[in-house]
């Protein structure tokens, strides 16, 4: 029973889906209020980052605390999704290090942002970045985050020189949110889409680092 419950827990952490990321703290609330459907289909959207030891020693209660009814399936299978999703997704030091400078590198870039008369929220899309075929594209992930770091860090001056130009500005009003999008899609370079208050540069990361200019020739052609 424990080897079939493991493999279920598997296919459902690969086949889960969900339109935000979580933390740790996220599922240990569904956890307490035995959402366990929910935190079935959300328990891969922890954010690697927010995978940390001391919630993995929490989780380490639900196998020790069952559920009532149908309980040990249910608590077998919830507990090696969140150890499978922890061991699978185990950052190195230097890992960890280079995404918390990107993710620092956006919080700047909507510092950056002052000529557009409110607040944008900028975001690194890791879902993206980690999905891409690293074996294929023959770059060591890890390393590839001192590249992305390079270009990123220029998309608040880009934004805020379209704000220098008030049709611009107009346009970017109802910007709430810009996502930046890596992919090994060779036929762009960088290409802004707009999708209700969220713009989204998807950028070849495998091509030259990006500067504001880039980001500005782009955000033009999506308003």
């Amino acid at each position: 029973m424990t080897k079939i419950s493991m493999l279920l827990a598997v296919c459902l952490l690969g086949s889960a889906h969900a339109d935000d990321e979580l933390t740790m703290q996220d599922l240990v609330a569904l956890d307490k209020a035995k959402q366990w459907t929910e935190l079935l289909d959300r328990a891969e959207r922890v954010k690697p980052s927010a995978r940390t030891a001391m919630t993995i020693a929490k989780k380490k209660n639900v196998r020790d605390q069952p559920p009532a009814g149908d309980s040990m399936t249910k608590a077998v299978v919830i507990a090696t999704i969140l150890a499978s999703a922890l061991v699978a997704h185990a950052e190195t030091v230097a890992e960890k290090k280079a995404r918390s400078a990107i993710d620092d590198a956006m919080t700047q870039d909507a510092a950056d942002i002052k000529d557009c008369s409110k607040k944008i929220t900028v975001k690194f899309d890791w879902k993206a970045y980690d999905a891409i075929d690293w074996k294929k594209v023959g770059k060591d992930k890890v390393d590839f985050l001192g590249f992305e770091l390079n270009s990123v860090k220029h998309i608040g001056a880009g934004i805020n020189k379209l704000c220098a130009d008030k049709d611009y500005k107009e346009a970017l009003a109802k910007i709430s949110t810009i996502i930046y999008r890596s992919t090994n899609d060779d036929q762009i370079r960088v290409k802004a889409t707009v999708s209700g208050g969220t713009m989204t540069f998807e950028n070849y990361s495998f091509g030259s680092t990006r500067d504001a200019s880039d980001y500005v020739s782009a955000g033009k052609a999506a308003l």
